[in-house]
């Protein structure tokens, strides 16, 4: 038998104390082990914790000590990457964590280094269904994972399947990744750990290799270590115990989809809900590079000869700081949040600016701006209800494609500076699209005077888009169009696909009348005392229907669409709703607007669904199936790194998970903006609107067995603070809709008031795929990963192309036909090259 042993540190950035403070223990930690490590031959190894930002964090204020880190790392002595920071699985994209490896990748090849080729996931909070597919697409050996395996395998070795397919050999810390951490005791007591951490792993391990942690969070590497190494108990790396137990290619367990088991250790769930506006703003920026400014810059590149890679790169490097599992879970002091929270509105303040930029390019200088062009930024027609806001504000106008009449909602003038700060000053929503044209003369104009006394109007229309299709509508004068006071018979609306009825107490019903179906009391709020912390909820009570009463209720509409707005209090803290309804809309879009004043809370709104088993989510590229129901006595088999109740789990077992844009049961849809967090109880769907809590963690919750973190007061993990939330409500035909929603709702269309006509194509791509990056690759080649969601099928790419098969890495790997059958639910990484 062989022990590898594995000196290593953990580093959270941020959490319980400042960045800057813990780079200062960053940098005493690192001084002492360079000036140790030099003269040491027997200490062979040491892992900074799979992340480069702790290179980056170090060399900014030891840039003397550069060659000699670097040397260490290319002499192997020093294991880093492959990541840029270790992550959150579940409130990120799984672009984001794609592109968090690529700048790790991009670091090592400016300083010549070799990144661990290793998917090391330590610490995540529970692991996504579609992390094998990432993993494998960026060719790593295998995954080390801890937390959320639970009762699936308690073998230290397993093979993890994505839910299409996809696998990757995984190495399981089932006893954490810190089971041979020393922590400060004495070296008989470090033995006697050894010998039993071995024994242990002894009983479920897969090879003739036993694998052993030493490092814990923060924590210094010991020298003395080197006392216990000999034949069989070696100082290792992470490469070289998966080289070791996979070369055999014995048969592993096979381990499916999602790993967020609760069972031997706590997976925090409810850090998907605490404090949401991170949550907003960092799910906003993601779409902006993704899935606006990503695939511009290609055009900006081919057609105008301009490149924003640099803004992007600064753009994604502030997102990916923001999104290790402490700091983007919101389970961290007030400083460090505050920290997350600026450095997510730089990543936004930065896409949207250059978003504005990038447009630039499509608009004329021409005072007599007399169209507006509209930009599809969907891969799929989009039939939704469009916003944009209009500089003149003296006339009201109707709005035409060529001699066709487009209805539309005007309403009344405002000074877009009022605007604009309403937007800074509330999280959440997508206003900076319909503002676009007002930040572009803003960034743009020789003289800024006339725009700090600019009005606009809101201009409301819904319309047929293709594909990435740019449109141009005619604006002209008409007469204005009022906006009436109406009562609650009055807020109806019917279309082919469905009768809406709002209710006396905000919720509403829908009839769904392809299928003959009826849901009632839909968006039925409650709010329950949450006397947990910034990891877990804990019942302060029972769950109670909020009930509000319509203090004011205004209804704008025309004959294409209706737009409902109420005005309600919960609990002292004043609400709007918005309830936004077309005739091409299987649906209805919501506005939810708190200005919250209540503390230690938890504020939710239900909709029923059908008797069903199985509820599913979307994750990083396809549907998660979940039961609706969960056993919760499920026997402990062998325990993990923690003394635990065995008549319990280590947290409470309960049908409540995370979604990234919706949730469904294939015959209803929720698609939300940020709202990660949902709940099945007897049929019916809670979606966890805001959650207020006054505690980093707490000692003895009724939801957790252990200890999460230190036990601080957080004022600000209350949010008292106006947030603007929208998801959606759609009813569902069939299943191939789930995407082709959740892609339309998401992409509002870019609308520019411009001079000229413009009728075009962003790109010429198949249809019906669902697109998940569009990106330049250099100047000449650009990739498109997708998923065909629906059967597999045969698609086409243009003729003037090379087209080539590539991975997550972004290399070409060979020459392909340009007709491609493309199978359902697999993932496709294709570059596009200019021949």
């Amino acid at each position: 038998m062989k022990v590898h042993i594995i000196t290593h540190t953990h580093w959270d950035r941020e959490w319980y104390v400042s960045n800057q403070l813990l780079r200062h223990r960053l940098i005493n930690m690192m001084d002492s082990f360079l000036n140790e490590i030099e003269n040491e031959k027997d200490f062979k190894y040491f892992m900074l914790d799979g992340q480069l930002i702790v290179l980056e964090d170090y060399l900014e204020l030891r840039p003397e000590k550069k060659d000699l880190l670097l040397n260490m790392i290319r002499n192997g002595k020093i294991i880093i990457g492959p990541w840029y920071i270790l992550p959150d699985e579940f409130l990120i994209s799984g672009e984001a964590l794609i592109r968090n490896f690529l700048y790790a990748k991009k670091i090592c090849e400016n300083y010549d280094i070799k990144y661990m080729n290793i998917g090391y996931l330590p610490d995540m909070f529970g692991h996504s269904a579609y992390t094998p597919s990432i993993l494998k697409g960026l060719d790593f050996k295998s995954a080390v994972i801890w937390r959320g395996v639970g009762e699936k395998c308690r073998k230290t070795e397993f093979e993890w399947y994505s839910e299409n397919g996809d696998f990757i050999n995984t190495i399981n810390l089932y006893r954490g990744y810190f089971n041979l951490a020393k922590s400060g005791t004495t070296f008989e007591d470090f033995y006697k750990k050894l010998n039993y951490e071995i024994n242990e792993i002894s009983k479920n391990n897969t090879s003739d290799n036993i694998l052993l942690m030493n490092g814990i969070d923060h924590e210094i590497p010991d020298f003395k270590i080197k006392k216990i190494f000999s034949k069989n108990i070696i100082h290792s790396t992470l490469e070289n115990y998966s080289d070791e137990v996979f070369k055999h290619k014995k048969k592993f367990k096979k381990v499916y989809g999602e790993l967020k088991s609760p069972l031997y250790e706590p997976i925090l769930k409810d850090i998907s809900s605490s404090r949401i506006y991170l949550k907003l703003l960092n799910h906003e920026s993601q779409i902006l590079y993704e899935r606006y400014i990503e695939p511009l810059n290609i055009i900006a590149i081919k057609k105008y000869k301009k490149n924003f890679e640099n803004e992007i790169n600064y753009g994604w490097k502030e997102l990916l700081k923001s999104q290790a599992h402490d700091s983007i879970g919101g389970c961290s002091t007030d400083s460090v949040g505050k920290e997350v929270e600026v450095r997510l509105k730089n990543s936004f303040d930065n896409a949207r600016s250059t978003l504005s930029r990038i447009l630039n390019n499509f608009i004329d200088d021409s005072k007599n701006k007399n169209y507006i062009n509209i930009i599809n930024m969907s891969e799929y027609e989009n039939n939704d209800i469009y916003e944009f806001y209009l500089d003149n504000d003296k006339d009201d106008y109707e709005l035409y494609q060529k001699n066709e009449k487009i209805p539309c909602i005007i309403e009344k003038s405002q000074k877009i500076l009022n605007i604009m700060d309403k937007s800074e000053n509330t999280v959440g929503g997508n206003n900076y699209i319909k503002e676009i044209n007002q930040l572009n003369s803003y960034l743009t104009d020789k003289s800024i005077i006339p725009f700090l006394e600019k009005c606009v109007k809101k201009i409301t229309f819904s319309l047929k888009l293709k594909p990435f299709e740019i449109i141009t509508l005619e604006l002209k004068k008409s007469q204005k169009i009022s906006t009436h006071k109406k009562n609650i018979n009055n807020a109806t609306f019917e279309n082919k696909f469905i009768k809406f009825k709002l209710n006396e107490d905000l919720s509403f019903d829908i009839e769904d009348k392809i299928k003959n179906t009826n849901y009632n009391n839909l968006n039925t709020f409650f709010y329950s005392k949450d006397i947990g912390d910034e990891y877990n909820y804990d019942y302060g009570g029972k769950e109670l229907k909020v009930n509000p009463k319509i203090k004011s209720l205004k209804i704008k509409e025309n004959e294409n669409m209706k737009i409902i707005e109420c005005k309600s209090d919960f609990k002292n803290s004043p609400i709007t709703i918005i309830y936004k309804l077309s005739k091409n809309l299987k649906g209805v879009n919501i506005y939810l607007n708190i200005k919250n004043k209540q503390k230690n809370n938890r504020f939710r709104s239900s909709f029923k669904i059908s008797k069903n088993n199985l509820i599913y989510n979307d994750g990083y590229y396809g549907l998660v199936e979940h039961k609706t129901k969960l056993n919760n006595n499920i026997k402990f088999n062998n325990n993990g790194p923690y003394k635990l109740n065995k008549d319990t789990s280590a947290e409470e077992i309960i049908p409540r998970y995370t979604m990234n844009k919706f949730v469904t049961d294939k015959k209803i849809q929720i698609i939300t903006r940020g709202l990660y967090e949902y709940e099945i109880i007897e049929n019916e769907i809670y979606l966890t609107l805001l959650r207020s809590v006054d505690s980093l963690s707490k000692k003895n919750i009724s939801t957790r067995q252990i200890e999460a973190g230190p036990n601080l007061k957080t004022e600000d993990s209350q949010i008292i603070r106006s947030i603007n939330l929208e998801y959606a409500f759609r009813i569902i035909e069939n299943e191939k809709e789930l995407f082709k929603n959740s892609s339309t709702y998401s992409l509002h269309p870019i609308i520019l008031n411009n001079s000229k006509i413009i009728e075009d194509k962003l790109f010429d791509l198949p249809n019906d795929i669902t697109i998940y990056a569009l990106k330049i690759i250099n100047n000449n080649d650009y990739l498109i990963r997708f998923v065909n969601h629906n059967k597999t099928k045969t698609i086409k790419f243009d003729d003037k192309y090379n087209i080539y098969f590539s991975n997550m890495r972004e290399d070409k790997i060979k020459i392909i036909s340009n007709v491609l059958k493309v199978e359902k639910n697999k993932i496709y990484n294709i570059i596009i090259s200019k021949k």
